[in-house]
């Protein structure tokens, strides 16, 4: 075992101590019987970045359709080497196209 190990996992319990709020409660308690309380999503959206057709069909159906869906990630990925003007490549262009694509299928 690396003599690192130990310090390492120490250090990471002591992170995650340190993010823990003290007498923070362990366990959540709800009622099957009372109505609870109603919260609305003000924006839904996706994160595109990997650019999927299914992916994105599942949050616009699950999100209430196309008009629910008011944000989009997307993502220049850098797959190749900017070309020597600063514009991308065909291969960036190819990605970004294919993600607006998708991000059309939540309308405008």
């Amino acid at each position: 075992m690396s003599p690192l190990r130990p310090a390492i996992a120490a250090s990471c319990l002591a992170v995650f101590a340190w993010i823990t709020p003290a007498g923070a409660a362990d366990t959540l308690s709800f009622s099957t019987q009372t109505l609870g309380a109603v919260k609305t999503v003000a924006q839904w959206g996706f994160d595109n970045t990997w650019a999927s057709a299914g992916n994105a069909r599942s949050v616009i159906v699950h999100g209430g359709g196309p008009a629910n869906v008011s944000l989009v990630r997307m993502e220049y990925q850098r797959q190749e080497r900017l070309n020597d003007d600063g514009s991308l490549g065909p291969i960036a262009i190819a990605s970004l196209d294919e993600q607006a694509a998708i991000a059309l299928m939540a309308g405008s």
